[in-house]
């Protein structure tokens, strides 16, 4: 496995054990938690946030709440993430 994917790997499986269960795919965790979680620089999580995307491992989106204001950011795996990060194990 390379450095590369090493990292993905960290995001990736940090993401997974974080979201319930039953919020797979509608979880969005916030870089700034993924940064602290593994202790990675935030340009470097930010950086491969934004290559995990680009590749359609991860999705971004945003929470609202009852009055429609948004609450926050983050990122959710997507289930082609989900099967990559199989592959890399």
């Amino acid at each position: 496995m390379t450095p590369q994917e090493q990292l993905e790997e960290a995001i990736l499986s940090y993401m997974i054990n974080e979201t319930p269960p039953h919020y797979r795919h509608s979880w969005f965790i916030p870089i700034r938690c993924i940064e602290k979680g593994l202790t990675i620089d935030f340009a470097v999580t930010r950086g491969f946030l934004h290559s995990l995307r680009t590749r359609g491992l991860v999705e971004h989106g945003r929470g609202f709440d009852e009055d429609g204001m948004v609450t926050g950011s983050g990122y959710t795996v997507t289930v082609e993430g989900e099967e990559y990060h199989r592959a890399l194990k």
